[in-house]
């Protein structure tokens, strides 16, 4: 009798242990399952000042020695880079006012970038103050190679319609630090802070000012400039500026860079505003150019970088 309660009280005792285990193991999943969500939501990137989420930026493009601009007679290549792609362009002049340009996509594989099937061409022209008048595109599946040599040089293969037959396109500039100063108060700071909100004609005027905050990044050639360069040249800019012009720019740079996020993002959306301000085609332009795309990345990232100094 004495053996038979043993053993069910040792039976009893098992059946206690296995269940404590089952419930701690339980607990652990539960426990490990909960943190691993935890640190999944801490990873997720935040929203900036305009809603969009933000993104570690690349490493300057100035330390890429494939990222710079080279020339062969009347045509120049510009070669930039966003991430792990890099954009090549090419400009030959046919007169003052006309010119055939050339844009792929490529990807890198060693000192060689190629295209395949992401080139795009057109023709384009411009007025005498240098505006865009027209761009006509005569195809989009163009594909290239872009070969460097031991001496820096470019060596463009057109295998699309041959147009880069012998071109041979010499180093001549390296990545761009940043625009001096006078530029930016005068093109960048003071074009956004051109207008009045909540006044007649504001939302015209803004596209205006978005579009020249756009046209300033793409003509100091900012998807080659160095971040820390940037980054002082708009410290000193900010310094220059009187109370009242820092008042106006802090007021719309916010709605600016959302505007072009938005024109970026859908610019069939929002092309009526620009069109009745007179700045429709010249937008039009500068997002069909993905060196602008680029360099508008650039410049709002530093704008954003600098929120605490501006407000």
């Amino acid at each position: 009798m004495k053996k038979l309660l043993a053993l069910l009280l040792l039976a009893a005792l098992v059946c206690t242990l296995t269940a404590c285990a089952r419930e701690t193991a339980g607990e652990t999943i539960i426990s490990d399952g909960q943190s691993a969500a935890d640190d999944a939501q801490a990873a997720e990137p935040a929203p900036d000042e305009t809603g969009r989420e933000e993104t570690q930026p690349a490493p300057s493009a100035a330390a890429d020695p494939l990222v710079g601009t080279w020339v062969c007679g009347e045509a120049t290549l510009e070669v930039a880079r966003r991430g792990a792609a890099y954009f090549c362009r090419i400009r030959l002049a046919d007169s003052d006012a006309e010119l055939s340009e050339w844009s792929y996509v490529c990807s890198r594989i060693g000192e060689t970038l190629s295209a395949d099937g992401t080139g795009v061409k057109k023709e384009l022209r411009y007025g005498e103050d240098g505006a865009p008048l027209s761009a006509v595109t005569v195809y989009t599946d163009g594909t290239a190679v872009f070969s460097r040599g031991a001496d820096g040089s470019f060596l463009w293969d057109d295998r699309r319609d041959g147009a880069g037959e012998g071109l041979v396109f010499a180093y001549t500039a390296p990545a761009e630090s940043a625009p001096d100063i006078d530029a930016l108060v005068s093109d960048f700071y003071l074009t956004v802070g051109s207008y009045h909100q909540g006044v007649a004609g504001a939302s015209l005027a803004m596209a205006n000012a978005a579009c020249g905050t756009l046209r300033f990044a793409a003509a100091h050639r900012l998807w080659c400039a160095d971040a820390a360069a940037l980054r002082e040249a708009m410290l000193g800019a900010w310094d220059r500026l009187e109370e009242q012009q820092r008042a106006d720019f802090v007021a719309n740079y916010l709605s600016v860079i959302e505007l072009i996020d938005d024109c970026t993002a859908d610019w069939g959306a929002s092309r009526g505003r620009f069109d009745d301000a007179g700045s429709g085609e010249e937008m039009t332009a500068l997002l069909d150019d993905p060196m602008t795309e680029i360099s508008w990345g650039v410049l709002r990232e530093a704008a954003l970088g600098l929120k605490s100094t501006f407000e």
